[in-house]
């Protein structure tokens, strides 16, 4: 068998040997993604999408449930389109480094309104996702690891190519959470792969590096996309199951080998990036490097002469600018994050006000965002993305003192092992603001129950608290 039909006969016939760890990650994912859906459903570029939609009529009642601040029904298509527009413009969505994608925002919004239509079972939603998302890791390694790429540098050939990985496979893993759920052989889940590449949106790094307001809707047409190519596939619809032909168009080097190595004994979803702060993933670490500083003490903007952040070359890429005129670019640029964690020191600020006008404008933050600079660090780009993702800070104020951190994200447990706790704050902090709050604990609960229910009761709980939130903002 090629490796295409392996993964796709693995997929099929996975049942019950998925491991704890993947499940875990299955069902923290899944809470998480509620929580995603709702921060990025408060952006101006996502109400603006809605509004499109609805002129569209695309927004008809149905059996799905866009989320967000006002949940409302809605058919299949739209529905995942929405949700997962709006897990991608927050940036606080999970990322895989090393295969250049995010796996819950292209799985879990076409896998929930699936659900919804076809009253499905949790326990059923749980393995779509995690095979979902298992899948579209391996897609993106087999876009960008190519053959001989060892765990020394940033192979990533298809995003250096120039091609935002994360929008084009967003199909692959929603046709695939689709597909578990329609219960698609094999050959029908290799017509689903193949139709949604087809139909992928071209979504480029530059696209994404200029902080265009259209980027999350790339993210939503692919998942989208994907939902219905396994519907297509289930009704008959076929592909001309090639899926190295387009794979040779996107990536420089794709190795097909990476799409079944270790199946069901290696687990690609043991490993993926849950992100506490709403920015592009490469700006975490020197983010973290600049809040550990003011942890040691306050400094005043005025008295720094110099800031200088020390990184591998996706951190360096992403450098921005000083005065971002969008949401999407203060999410993508480091000069302002990094100012904004030195000039407030509030983690807190990195889920949603660090990126509204008041921080984007403020003269102090831009002049301070004018002395950040990024230098690519040798050791540090050698070792990222599969053994490190470190940064240093340097910050030297006027009197001469340097003021230096190192800080490797990879080290801090809650980016990649979280507990329970951690996606439960996370939630309930985005949710209501306040991570103890104890409606959100009491959903939380029941989400991560999802596998001991049906799953009608999961959405039931989010819709319910989603909506109870917004009213009680209104009034």
């Amino acid at each position: 068998m090629d490796p295409v039909a392996k993964l796709a006969d693995f997929v099929v016939s996975t049942r019950d040997g998925i491991p704890d760890g993947p499940r875990a990650h299955a069902n923290g994912l899944l809470l998480d993604a509620f929580g995603v859906m709702l921060l990025g459903s408060r952006q101006d570029s996502y109400a603006a999408t809605a509004s499109a939609f609805a002129r569209m009529g695309l927004l008809a009642p149905g059996p799905a449930t866009v989320f967000g601040t006002a949940p409302s029904p809605a058919g299949v298509f739209a529905a995942t389109a929405l949700n997962a527009t709006a897990m991608h413009v927050s940036e606080m969505g999970e990322g895989v480094s090393r295969a250049v994608v995010h796996a819950s925002n292209a799985v879990v919004p076409a896998a929930v309104a699936v659900a919804q239509r076809d009253g499905t079972d949790g326990a059923s939603v749980l393995r779509a996702l995690a095979l979902g998302m298992e899948t579209v890791i391996r897609f993106g390694l087999l876009l960008n690891r190519p053959a001989g790429a060892t765990v020394e540098g940033d192979a990533a050939v298809a995003y250096k190519a120039g091609w935002w990985t994360p929008s084009a496979l967003s199909g692959i893993g929603a046709a695939t959470a689709v597909g578990v759920l329609r219960e698609l052989s094999a050959e029908r889940l290799v017509d689903a792969w193949t139709i949604a590449l087809n139909c992928a949106p071209a979504t480029t790094v530059p696209f994404v590096l200029s902080g265009a307001s259209g980027k999350g809707v790339s993210m939503g047409a692919g998942c989208a996309g994907g939902a219905m190519a396994a519907d297509l596939a289930a009704a008959g619809v076929g592909g001309d199951r090639d899926v190295g032909s387009w794979a040779a168009l996107v990536s420089p080097a794709p190795n097909p080998d990476r799409l079944s190595d270790g199946l069901g004994e290696t687990w690609e979803l043991d490993y993926p990036l849950y992100k506490y702060i709403a920015t592009v993933g490469p700006l975490h670490p020197a983010i973290e490097c600049a809040l550990a500083i003011v942890r040691r003490g306050r400094i005043d903007p005025a008295d720094i002469a110099s800031v200088e952040v020390h990184g591998y070359a996706r951190t360096a890429q992403f450098l921005g600018v000083a005065r971002p005129p969008t949401e999407e670019a203060a999410k993508t640029s480091l000069k302002h994050v990094v100012a904004v964690a030195l000039a407030t020191g509030d983690e807190g600020a990195f889920v949603s006000r660090a990126y509204e006008p008041a921080m984007r404008e403020d003269p102090e933050i831009g002049r301070l965002a004018d002395k950040v600079v990024a230098h690519v660090e040798p050791g540090f780009n050698r070792e990222y993305p599969m053994l490190s993702a470190r940064n240093r800070l340097v910050v030297t104020l006027t009197d001469g003192q340097v003021l230096r951190e190192e800080v490797d994200r990879d080290r801090i447990p809650r980016y990649h092992r979280p507990a329970r706790a951690d996606l439960d704050a996370k939630f309930a902090r985005i949710v209501t603001g306040d991570p103890d709050d104890a409606r959100c604990a009491a959903v939380a609960d029941t989400v991560w129950a999802a596998a001991d229910q049906p799953f009608s009761r999961v959405v039931d709980a989010v819709s319910g608290l989603f909506a109870e939130t917004f009213e009680g903002s209104r009034a």
